[in-house]
């Protein structure tokens, strides 16, 4: 059914929103025929609604309007003017009532110019006998005329009215009018009083204000009512117009807000999706102008991508059915020139006075931009999720094979493809060796398990190292799509895989379903490529520093040894000089045994060193006291004092050297006088124990407390510490858990010698049992 049809099966509804009190209406189709009449025109013209439908308006004048006029040229020149097409402003007609009172009507006409009633007219008589004859024909003909200028705001509009509004009333010198709209009020003159008249502005049924206008009580002694029936109406008319300019106010607002603000379509439709109103960016977003819309050339729902338009139609549905109701949708439309576009659409209904939707707007919004930038965000979330993946099985696996063969199948699984492999080129870089592979065929790993990389088409990815991308609708009949066929894939991504710039393999990934690789896979693709690149590099380094690593030790153990060898044999034959020897001579043997032993010693410190950095500490509980009282036995010529201690503490074989070097530095630093003494402070219920070493040498200076215990840090000026021994002491001390510090022996007083003390994690009597 047509618009036309509609509107003719239905015109109380649809021209409800043209009535006005006191103005005769007729609306007229492109043939000039009477399709609705108010009430009003059956008064004025004595006539029944069924008699003024579907009459030519020529006749209906002729019948039911000549007769009453005074003169019918008035008459003619209307008729004439709208057959013609030409609108009538405004003309007055002098008519005489049923009563036989003379009446002046202002008659108009006006070509509907939009919607499904393009071409239709609308004829307006309204009754302004009181305007001709008095003052309020005046007033009212100063407001239509300032209702009528498109350049006046709302609010300069409703401030002039309570100017212009007292000369339509008697002692119109005192007459005060207030007018609320909203939370504006505007007043001229006003003042509280109960001489007053009131007219409420109503919108589409609504109110949204009103008009008052007062009158002092003093200025009409001998009056029971303030004012007279005809000023009532004048009132009420003023309060009519005013309603109607507000309405076409916030509608005009509402759509320059948008043509304005809003880089997008704005637009209303009857409850049947019959475009009202369609104005904005209507062209920029669909292609589509804006009369096309409004014609009906184009519909809606032509525009809507065919896969969203079911579930459009469920949510219509809702907004032609419940009140109140608004649908917020994001959905694509096919542009004119068949592109797609993503838009949203809020949109929502009008209900009538009854509550029924009469009336769906709503505003749409181009989104393409938006919502490609959220799928670039959810793609890059993607590629990260996976980069993260293949970085994890990039640095957790223990060996170049395991590497390549975890991150080709999770590449596989990650990114849904069906056949893969990895190659690596051999170090004379003139093959390349498959060394790991998924799903791929027997017949291609028979004839390219070792591949030319100086051949084509490999050269391209191993000697160029750029990815190749190769797609078997594009290479029938070609060297590249013999190798897809081989693969019984569609399409195969080839990834150099770089270690510090030079290829050192590559990635083969292939599709059975897919018949290309989009910009999206062959990006990640290439960074994966990188990923495993780099975890090719650690691994290479990894092998480099254990060949190093191992290199070194077989250097240092055979340094060791040899200098082992040498020293004992060197310490033998000065045994037998200092033996042999007297005087000069033998001093001078016993300083080369000294130095000797010094070398010995160091030989000892390093490797208690390698064995502390290589080896995991394997802690169990030791008696301390009885690893002092064995390295007391072993230098029974120093006097060094011992309380023995019952006590247990967590450590393992290497827990004597940290007493030996911290002894030995005492000894050799302290003088021949030198004494020496080892206390353990056991507080019942602390985990820790406190060992302290004292000794009566030179002691430590405050400045160099701090450091040590550093590597190759000495004790300044009096030579406190040779370097190495006091650094594996603290190394041992950390090694247990503990902490290891120097004191003066007398607070205050360093000179009188150094307190050396370290702690040591008890073990309790329930670790001992489990």
């Amino acid at each position: 059914m047509g618009m036309e049809d509609r509107v003719s099966t239905q015109p109380e509804q649809t021209f409800q929103i043209l009535d006005e009190p006191g103005v005769c209406v007729l609306v007229l189709d492109r043939d000039m025929q009477v399709i609705w009449a108010n009430a009003y025109a059956s008064d004025l013209l004595d006539a029944r609604k069924e008699e003024l439908l579907g009459c030519d308006v020529s006749r209906v004048f002729d019948t039911h309007l000549v007769p009453l006029v005074q003169g019918g040229e008035g008459v003619q020149r209307l008729i004439t003017a709208i057959c013609s097409g030409v609108a009538v402003p405004r003309l007055d007609l002098p008519v005489q009532s049923a009563h036989g009172e003379e009446e002046w009507f202002t008659c108009s006409s006006q070509k509907m110019e939009r919607g499904p009633w393009t071409g239709m007219w609308v004829l307006r008589m309204r009754n302004v006998t009181d305007w001709k004859v008095g003052s309020g024909i005046r007033t009212l003909h100063r407001i239509f005329h300032l209702i009528e200028a498109d350049d006046l705001p709302l609010e300069d509009l409703l401030a002039e009215v309570t100017r212009i509004l007292p000369p339509g009333f008697r002692d119109s010198g005192r007459i005060g009018v207030r007018i609320a709209y909203g939370d504006a009020v505007y007043t001229h003159r006003y003042q509280k009083t109960p001489w007053k008249a009131t007219a409420n502005l109503q919108v589409e049924g609504r109110e949204v204000g009103c008009i008052e206008v007062v009158c002092p009580p003093d200025s009409l002694p001998h009056q029971k009512s303030a004012f007279t029936a005809e000023e009532h109406h004048l009132l009420q008319v003023v309060a009519d117009m005013l309603g109607r300019a507000i309405g076409r106010s916030e509608n005009e607002k509402w759509h320059r807000l948008f043509a304005r603000n809003f880089q997008g379509i704005v637009y209303q439709a009857t409850i049947d999706l019959e475009p009202v109103f369609v104005g904005g960016a209507v062209e920029t977003i669909t292609g589509y102008t804006t009369d096309e819309f409004l014609t009906g050339t184009v519909r809606w729902d032509a525009v809507v991508h065919p896969d969203d338009l079911p579930r459009l139609q469920e949510e219509i549905d809702s907004l032609q059915a419940i009140r109140g109701s608004s649908v917020d949708r994001i959905y694509r439309i096919l542009r004119r020139d068949d592109t797609v576009r993503w838009i949203r659409d809020f949109v929502w209904n009008v209900c009538g006075d009854d509550g029924t939707p009469v009336l769906i707007q709503g505003v749409i919004q181009d989104v393409t931009d938006r919502k490609q930038k959220n799928e670039g965000l959810l793609s890059a979330n993607r590629q990260l999720q996976v980069l993260n993946q293949i970085m994890g099985v990039s640095a957790s696996s223990l060996s170049l094979d395991e590497l390549l063969e975890t991150s080709l199948i999770k590449t596989l699984d990650l990114l849904d493809f069906d056949v893969g492999l990895t190659y690596l080129v051999n170090p004379e870089r003139t093959t390349a060796l498959i060394r790991s592979h998924h799903m791929v065929p027997g017949k291609y790993l028979s004839r390219n398990r070792v591949i030319k990389i100086h051949h084509w088409p490999w050269n391209f990815i191993f000697i160029a190292g750029q990815p190749r991308y190769i797609e078997l609708r594009n290479r029938p009949g070609t060297v590249e799509g013999g190798v897809l066929t081989s693969l019984e894939a569609s399409a195969l991504a080839c990834i150099p895989i770089l270690a510090e710039s030079v290829v050192v393999g590559a990635l083969f990934v292939g599709s059975r379903e897919r018949q290309g690789l989009e910009g999206e896979e062959r990006r990640l693709l290439e960074a994966i490529g990188k990923e495993i690149g780099s975890g090719v590099l650690r691994s290479m380094l990894h092998k480099r520093l254990e060949a190093a690593h191992r290199e070194t030790n077989l250097y240092l153990d055979i340094m060791t040894h040899d200098i082992k060898n040498a020293e004992n044999v060197a310490s033998l034959y000065c045994d037998l000089l200092i033996d042999i020897l007297e005087g000069d001579a033998a001093g001078y043997a016993r300083s080369l045994r000294e130095s000797i032993r010094k070398s010995t010693s160091i030989l000892q410190n390093v490797a208690t060193i390698r064995r502390i950095l290589q080896e995991s500490p394997d802690l169990k509980p030791v008696r301390l006291g009885h690893v002092v009282r064995v390295e007391l036995d072993r230098i029974p010529e120093v006097d060094i004092s011992f309380e023995d201690s019952p006590v247990e503490v967590w450590a393992d074989d290497l827990l004597p050297e940290i007493f030996r070097n911290l002894i030995g530095n005492a000894t050799r630093f302290g003088g021949p006088d030198v004494r020496i003494a080892i206390r353990v402070e056991d507080r019942p219920g602390d985990e820790d124990v406190v060992v302290a070493v004292e000794d009566t040498g030179p002691g430590i200076p405050d400045e160099i407390k701090e450091t040590i215990f550093y590597r190759f840090q000495r004790g300044g000026a009096q030579g406190y510490g040779e370097g190495l021994g006091l650094y594996i002491a603290g190394m041992l001390v950390e090694r247990y858990g503990g902490q290891i510090w120097v004191e003066d022996r007398v607070e205050g007083r360093p000179y009188l010698g150094a307190s050396l003390r370290f702690t040591l994690r008890r073990v309790a009597a329930g670790e001992r049992d489990g």
